[in-house]
């Protein structure tokens, strides 16, 4: 076993996974750190599984309608994502 599958093995079955947890974390957060996040996410998008990006769209849609992305430099990057993956995957 590499060492990769060994620490999927302890956090989820795939690194969509890994991903989709760390967004979740990431999300609403209110440092550098989440613009960070948020903007290598936006490029890795098109590699997750159909399920996981579907949850993440959904996800900052609903954090949109609960005024919950952050300050506003982080609101800004989130909608960014949004506006990317909409144009890109629609």
């Amino acid at each position: 076993m590499t060492d990769n599958e060994k620490i999927m093995s302890y956090i989820g079955e795939t690194p969509s996974d890994l991903v989709f947890w760390s967004f979740r974390y990431f999300l609403g957060r209110r440092t550098i750190h989440a613009n960070v996040f948020a903007q290598n996410l936006a490029k890795a998008y098109p590699y997750l599984d159909d399920v996981t990006q579907s949850m993440i769209k959904r996800e900052i849609e609903r954090a949109i309608e609960l005024d919950d992305l952050g300050d506003e430099c982080d609101k800004e990057v989130w909608l960014d994502v949004l506006r990317n993956i909409s144009i890109k995957f629609n």
